[in-house]
């Protein structure tokens, strides 16, 4: 199942696979063309940034959390900027534009830092993402406008591509992450009612409530494949959800339900019953019980067959 389903959000995406697909392919072309003593620097980063990509991916197909994906990403980036615009950044014609490119590059390793480093959720914000694009855009804006105006050799074509290919990795992020933050959590929020019912699943009424102080208990239960319960009623009100496998109840009428995975079930209060895993895989169930102090959650009675 993917993560993103409108159109806007699948272009951002489409957009930014094809910025690496494009990244890769002229590293291939500079590696084929200028061979690998030139061109090794851009084969390097661009490690990084098809590592970026691939991490992309697996978020857009849930397979990474939004705090992984950007914290990883962020590392990526991190060090492509240290080794091209701190450590070995292009020869540029102008000093003065070279000046404001290592300060802007610092600037950008700062924000990374401070922003993402902590692996804290609170500053994955949708203005922190578009401030790191923004200046990630800028610095590769200042290059292109530099390298254009004073080509260096038949290797600056190659350079005007691929200095883009960074600050799209950048808008990738904000395109992917901009609704996974506070504010798009708070706006993608939704509820969905799982069940409403006065009745157990068997269609008998439930009872009042019961008279004294309340106690609530959650309990998870764990049932291995082709294990049966013992008999057993329970005096209090519950409802479980199965969140793995599928568990069947059977009534001491012989009345059947089977529950399957994801679904709720609420059961019988005063009548003898039990459950059996008919599945292939364990069973996963998570029961709540509205019961009163000093009062058992269920009651066993074993005077009864296994094989009634």
């Amino acid at each position: 199942m993917i993560r993103f389903k409108t159109r806007g959000k699948i272009f951002d995406v489409a957009v930014t696979t094809v910025a690496g697909l494009v990244s890769v392919g002229t590293m291939i072309y500079a590696v084929g063309h200028f061979g690998l003593s030139e061109s090794w620097p851009e084969l390097i980063l661009n490690m990084f940034y098809l590592a970026c990509l691939v991490m992309m991916g697996m978020f857009f197909f849930n397979r990474l959390k939004p705090e992984q994906v950007n914290y990883w990403c962020s590392v990526c980036i991190g060090v492509t900027i240290l080794l091209r615009d701190i450590l070995f950044a292009p020869p540029l014609a102008f000093y003065a534009l070279h000046l404001v490119c290592l300060v802007l590059s610092v600037t950008l390793l700062c924000m990374l830092t401070y922003f993402y480093s902590r692996k804290d959720w609170k500053n994955y914000t949708k203005r922190n993402l578009w401030m790191i694009c923004v200046i990630d855009m800028v610095i590769a804006a200042l290059y292109n406008y530099d390298i254009h105006i004073e080509p260096i050799d038949e290797y600056t074509p190659y350079l005007l591509t691929e200095i883009w290919i960074r600050p799209t990795i950048t808008y990738g992020l904000v395109a992917c992450f901009v609704s996974e933050t506070e504010e798009g959590i708070v706006q993608n929020t939704h509820s969905t009612e799982l069940i409403r019912t006065s009745k157990s699943w068997d269609g008998a009424q439930l009872p009042d409530y019961l008279q004294g102080h309340p106690e609530i208990v959650a309990i998870k239960y764990e049932i291995p494949a082709g294990q049966k319960l013992s008999w057993h009623h329970h005096p209090v009100m519950n409802h479980g959800i199965l969140v793995q496998g599928e568990l069947t109840i059977v009534s001491i009428d012989g009345t059947e339900k089977t529950v399957y995975e994801g679904e709720t079930v609420v059961e019988m209060v005063g009548t003898i019953h039990h459950g059996e895993n008919r599945g292939t895989k364990p069973v996963v169930l998570y029961m709540f019980y509205l019961s009163q102090e000093g009062l058992p959650l269920s009651v066993q009675h074993p005077e009864i067959a296994s094989n009634h």
